[in-house]
């Protein structure tokens, strides 16, 4: 579907949505000892876990605004 189709506040849902997951990899950045102590703990499932939920919100977001 083109931008020309696609509502306008779709379009914003997008992008806002992507800003928030770009806020939450910032946020483990600049927590980075949390992160690290969160990782400590159980790293495989904390590594399967955030590349898991990163990847459902992208694919979630996609199928809302694509298939609108």
């Amino acid at each position: 579907m083109s931008d020309k189709t696609m509502p306008t506040s779709v379009r914003y849902y997008e992008r806002l949505t992507y800003a928030g997951v770009a806020v939450v990899l910032i946020n483990q950045v600049v927590n980075w000892d949390r992160t690290a102590s969160r990782f400590a703990e159980a790293p495989l499932a904390f590594t399967i876990l955030q590349i898991a939920i990163l990847c459902i919100q992208i694919f979630w977001v996609w199928l809302v605004v694509h298939n609108w």
